[in-house]
């Protein structure tokens, strides 16, 4: 497998400071599904008569096939990360950070769409959602918001950056 990281070693490399370095990096999209806002609440009204409302309707069949991708019920640092992808595509795990760069190309440096301490968030794991979302991973923020991001279309780069982080997160 080929391994960005190493291909981009010092364009990467460029965007941490001194005792800091790149620990992996993962191709990323954040696709828009059943987002949960602060003044929202999980209920679910039914009319014994009328059946579901459309609103409960809709948000049945949205969590129905793409789940729960964003939560800011109690939190909202999930919101920048989710956001930063309008402008990034590559998840980027330093001994420090997380972060959201853009492009990647040689003899420049990324330019940076998020970040954030390790020490905000909370877990990564992977969290496919079968039959087609096999490498989708979930990210947790220490303030209870969360995201849920797509990593490719195969779930190995998924499970290798989870467990990088795992492992980064532990010392």
């Amino acid at each position: 497998m080929i391994s960005f990281r190493k291909i981009f070693a010092d364009e990467l490399g460029r965007l941490c400071p001194a005792g800091e370095e790149v620990v992996d990096v993962i191709s990323a999209q954040y696709h828009p599904g059943l987002e949960r806002e602060p003044d929202e609440s999980n209920t679910v009204t039914f009319d014994p008569i009328n059946g579901l409302n459309v609103s409960s309707w809709n948000d049945s069949a949205e969590q129905l096939v793409g789940g729960l991708t964003l939560d800011t019920r109690r939190g909202h640092q999930a919101v920048g990360l989710a956001r930063a992808f309008m402008t990034g595509s590559n998840l980027v795990l330093t001994t420090r950070r997380l972060l959201v760069i853009g492009h990647v190309s040689s003899d420049t440096t990324p330019e940076v769409a998020w970040e954030g301490p390790l020490s905000s968030i909370e877990a990564i794991t992977h969290d496919p959602r079968f039959p087609l979302e096999l490498c989708r991973i979930r990210v947790n923020c220490a303030d209870g918001s969360m995201v849920r991001l797509w990593c490719g279309v195969l779930p190995w780069a998924a499970r290798r950056f989870v467990a990088s982080f795992v492992s980064t997160a532990s010392r």
